[in-house]
């Protein structure tokens, strides 16, 4: 792994205390806090202000943009993005969250890193043309085998209350073997590239998750594109990430 992306690791384990601190206070709030949105904005503001002010001391001229902070423009060249990604399971106790952190140098993704604060463990690292590594499997992540055939296809989505998401959605169902909504894009985008999910699509997600995505999901061999398949995904605001063999027929299906 490129240095960026040792250094992107390691601040991301140290923000696993705050992580933690955090998290397992939670039980101890009413239902009024439950319920205070600001409350849990300042929980992200936290953990996402930790990430920036550590990484700001290794990179001071750095740019920084992240999900609850104002972006901090510095350098042309290297801009860092951080994200946390899952918010609402964490705001609900559930540990299926995590945050994101990835770096682009001239234009050009360079390192992304998901990290998991409550197991405390790198869920996947990337650094351009040197691929994946998983820590909780200590080797690097290779694609495997698929027949394209969606009808053997589990998938991954998130899904509002829009018309035309249910529309897909309800398409997927009957197309698909299984379909889920476990509400962590960058965890969700991980399942998929270890194999364990053939395919995760929405019709929204967050810019600064998506950096880190989009790095580990092409250096481990999966496509990633809009519904209407170009690779310009920030800019159509939807997005599939599939093995090659599955992609045109999810694609397809996707069309309403």
């Amino acid at each position: 792994m490129s240095s960026f992306t040792q250094v992107a690791k390691q601040v991301a384990i140290e923000s696993g205390r705050t992580i933690r601190s955090i998290y397992y206070r939670l039980d101890r709030l009413s239902p009024e806090q439950r319920a205070d949105d600001d409350l849990f904005v300042q929980f992200y503001e936290k953990i996402e202000g930790e990430l920036i002010e550590n990484l700001l001391k290794l990179y001071p001229d750095h740019s920084f943009y992240a999900n609850y902070h104002s972006g901090l423009v510095n350098s042309q060249r290297f801009s860092w993005f951080i994200g946390v990604s899952g918010a609402e399971n964490f705001r609900i106790g559930s540990p299926h969250f995590s945050i994101t952190i990835a770096l682009e140098m001239d234009g050009e993704l360079q390192s992304a890193v998901i990290y998991d604060g409550v197991a405390d463990k790198i869920v996947a690292e990337a650094s351009k043309g040197l691929g994946v590594l998983s820590e909780d499997e200590e080797q690097r992540v290779r694609i495997g085998k698929s027949d394209g055939k969606i009808e053997n296809a589990s998938v991954l989505t998130a899904v509002t209350a829009k018309e035309d998401e249910i529309t897909r959605f309800t398409k997927m169902i009957r197309a698909t073997k299984v379909q889920r909504i476990l509400g962590d894009f960058a965890k969700d985008s991980a399942l998929v590239i270890k194999g364990q999910y053939s395919a995760y699509y929405a019709a929204g997600f967050d810019v600064c998750t998506l950096k880190a995505v989009q790095l580990i999901a092409k250096e481990a061999g999966f496509l990633v594109t809009d519904y209407r398949g170009s690779e310009d995904v920030e800019s159509s605001g939807n997005i599939v990430i599939a093995h090659p063999k599955l992609m045109k027929e999810l694609l397809r299906t996707l069309q309403i």
